[in-house]
This record gives C-alpha cells, structure tokens and sequence, in this order.
C-alpha cells in the first residue's frame, strides 16, 4: 500500500511538472478560415514545428505538417500564414465550404461540374486559371499536376482555391491523355511537350471539359495561390 501511495504521488509530481499532454493536432482545427492571415507560430501552437521548410522563388515559403497522417502545406509570406494545401485521400479530406461561402461537397469529392453548379458557370478558362507545367515527357521527377484555379468575385483580398490532378493513373491520367491529343491534334507535339500550351489560351477549354467530373488528388485554398504564375511565364521565354 505505501508503495502504491509513493507510486501515485511521483506520477502526481511528474504530471505538475510538465502539464497535461498535449492533444493531438486535427485538420479539422487547422484548415478553417480562422487559421488564415494568422503568425506561423499560431499555427505551430496546433500544428506542431514544420517538418520540412521551403523558399520558393515569389518570396513565400512552404511548411509542410504531419497532421493526422496527413500531409499539409503552409504557404507564410513574412511569418504570416496565406494558405495551406491538403494532399487528398479516403482518409485525408477537407470542407472547403466555410472559406467559399456555399455549401460544396468534401474538396475530394468536389468536381469542376459540381463546382459550377454550385458557384455559378465558370468563367471562360485562360492560361492563368488552368493550367500545368508539363503533362508529357515530364521525367521522374513527380507525376504531373493539371490545376484549376478559382478566385472568390468579392472582397478585397479574395480567398482562391486550386484543384490539383495527379497525372499517374485512372481518370485523371486519362483525361490528361485527352487533352494531350487534342492539342497535339491542332498544333503539334512540341506544342504539348515543351508546355507552350502555358502561353495562350487556345486550349484551355478543351482541357476543362476533359477534366469536368474528375476528382482533385490535392486542394490548396487562401490567398496568395496564384503567386506561382512566374513559374509558368517562364515556359514562354
């Protein structure tokens, strides 16, 4: 008994001294409207420290975070948190509808189609709003990324939302297939292969109604999104 007694009271002492234990972090405290516009050290205060941090060449930098198994990008301009980025899964998901102000299903379930239904048509799509580095011949280096951009009409800091599709298999690869032959069908196969396809808009369309009920692999929502437009200014150099 006086054992038990001595056992109880060290771990008594051991929990004054360093506190209760800390919850685990939760998407669902992190990716929320509140947590935009707010210092890196707030969101590390939930998030815990960045696992890896980069800078990126507008300026920013990018965090990555380990949040419930799931991999979350921070995107902070001057220590200032702008938007994060969910890679998306069964397991990994996001309601995007509190930033976007209409009711939209999960952001992995979300489509361009059910998104303009929701938001109202789309505007006529141009280099700026869909877009990809490469979707042919692209290397090793990561399966590409097809992405739709949308930015809110109101407000003078918009919040913007970006869809991304992974070109490695399924749906999405087949509809990168699409695409492809379209335009290499009307201009030629440099045309695609170098990304000249970045610098007009003659086939922008075409690639969204290939993409129209294909679920995102990744979603990046806040401001700043389109920060990465030198990126692809540089392809028609």
């Amino acid at each position: 008994m006086r054992g038990l007694t001595l056992t109880l009271c060290a771990t008594a002492a051991l929990l004054a001294a360093h506190g209760p234990a800390e919850a685990a972090p939760r998407l669902a405290d992190i990716l929320v409207p509140a947590m935009l516009d707010v210092p890196v050290a707030t969101l590390e205060a939930k998030a815990g420290r960045a696992r890896e941090v980069t800078a990126l060449p507008d300026g920013r930098q990018s965090r990555y975070y380990a949040v419930e198994g799931c991999g979350v990008t921070a995107y902070a301009r001057g220590g200032t948190v702008e938007a994060y980025k969910l890679s998306l899964s069964p397991q990994c998901d996001m309601d995007v509808s509190p930033f976007l102000g209409a009711r939209l299903p999960a952001a992995g379930l979300l489509t361009l189609e059910t998104f303009a239904d929701t938001l109202g048509p789309l505007p006529t799509p141009t280099r700026e709003t869909f877009r990809a580095l490469c979707i042919s011949d692209c290397g090793n280096a990561a399966d590409p990324v097809v992405e739709f951009l949308w930015r809110a009409p109101q407000g003078p800091r918009p919040i913007e939302i970006k869809l991304g599709f992974v070109l490695a298999s399924g749906a999405a690869a087949e509809a990168g297939d699409e695409w492809q032959q379209v335009m290499e069908q009307a201009e030629n196969a440099e045309y695609v292969s170098l990304g000249r396809f970045n610098c007009d808009d003659r086939h922008q369309a075409e690639g969204l109604r290939a993409f129209n009920n294909i679920q995102p692999n990744e979603v990046t929502i806040g401001r700043g999104v389109r920060d990465e437009l030198p990126l692809y200014a540089a392809l028609c150099r």
